[in-house]
């Protein structure tokens, strides 16, 4: 069921949503009217209609600025570029998606926004790719990579490795298995980073309430909204249920083991390590999406390895300025902890492997 915000019967309902937040958690009169005026901008934002056009499109929509990858065909119509990946800062999945289309050569726009006002107001959330050639709104990272290799193949021969192998039975069970690692990543990471006291800067940087990419308006109703919707996923997500957090770093330990032993199958870390690595995880000698997706959501566990204390930030090829706020907070000690626990394992290793070999990285 996806929820949207067209016809007034829905701008009801979000109206007494908000409302009803209001009533629960005692926001404070500036909250409340900061809360009201973001309602107002985004129902205007998905409607486009509640106000006049320039207004809506100059305060709320992203500035497309085109990825700094390779420039390449095909183009949609009237010359522009043909794919247009929507994200958010801080996305395991996003970042699967923008290293399989940069490392193909693949040209796109990316268009950045906050990811969670999506996801709380439409019911989707990111990677969503639009091709403007065949008119396609793609909203899974797999179904994303199936869709462009079968467009694109004949002039980006690099996705037929990445997509079209011959390993797609044992791809399907991989890749389910790191969705729902990358689903355990969010939950664990959530619970220790919204606790209490814990520091708000992680979640706001990972939503865009910093970043230069993020219209905004959008910026604004972020950091306005944010102990509302700290309450929210708490309670939605059971982010302080200690067995549901347990079951979360359950899924981990037991992804990091699969993931070390198809390593020590096929010899992954053999050879000299600032070389990319000899073979993958499905026994390739060349890269496929199921090893940038690993590494993508185990970059996450490995911020001061890829992010925060490296001198070069290699996730998302160093694109948004707001990660230069990370060196100014102290992680929960859990996150430090599973950090240690990756990076003392072949699967943290070869994670950071992968970054350091195969994806440009910006210097800091």
């Amino acid at each position: 069921m996806r929820l949207t915000a067209k016809g007034p019967t829905a701008r009801m309902a979000l109206l007494a949503l908000i409302t009803f937040t209001v009533s629960v958690y005692r926001l404070a009169v500036w909250q409340t009217a900061l809360l009201l005026a973001g309602w107002f901008f985004l129902a205007a934002w998905m409607a486009r209609s509640s106000l006049p056009p320039a207004m809506t499109m100059r305060m709320l929509s992203p500035a497309k600025k085109p990825v700094a990858g390779p420039t390449a065909k095909p183009r949609g119509h009237r010359g522009r570029v043909r794919f247009r990946l929507e994200s958010m800062p801080v996305s395991h999945f996003v970042e699967s998606v923008r290293w399989a289309l940069d490392l193909a050569g693949v040209d796109y726009e990316e268009e950045t926004n906050s990811g969670i006002l999506g996801l709380l107001m439409n019911g989707w959330s990111v990677p969503r790719l639009h091709d403007a050639y065949t008119g396609s709104v793609l909203g899974e990272s797999g179904a994303i990579m199936d869709h462009v290799a079968a467009q694109c193949a004949h002039e980006h021969p690099v996705l037929l490795s990445l997509v079209h192998h011959a390993h797609r039975d044992e791809a399907r069970s991989w890749d389910l298995k790191i969705s729902l690692f990358g689903h355990a990543i969010q939950h664990f990471g959530y619970a220790h980073l919204l606790a209490g006291d814990a520091n708000p800067i992680f979640c706001l940087t990972s939503w865009g309430a910093f970043e230069p990419h993020v219209p905004l308006a959008q910026r604004l109703v972020v950091r306005a909204l944010f102990p509302a919707i700290k309450r929210f996923m708490n309670q939605a997500l059971k982010l302080q249920h200690k067995p549901a957090v347990d079951a979360s770093y359950a899924t981990l330990l037991a992804t990091f083991d699969a993931v070390d032993a198809a390593i020590a199958k096929h010899d992954c870390l053999a050879g000299d390590a600032s070389a990319p690595p000899p073979r993958y995880l499905l026994g390739t000698a060349t890269p496929t999406y199921i090893d940038l997706k690993f590494a993508s959501l185990c970059a996450i566990l490995l911020l001061r390895h890829l992010i925060v204390d490296a001198d070069q930030v290699y996730y998302t090829r160093g694109r948004f300025q707001s990660f230069a706020r990370l060196r100014e907070m102290t992680f929960p000690k859990a996150i430090s902890d599973i950090e240690d626990l990756a990076m003392s394992r072949p699967c943290g290793q070869f994670a950071v492997r992968m970054y350091k070999t195969l994806r440009d990285a910006k210097k800091v």
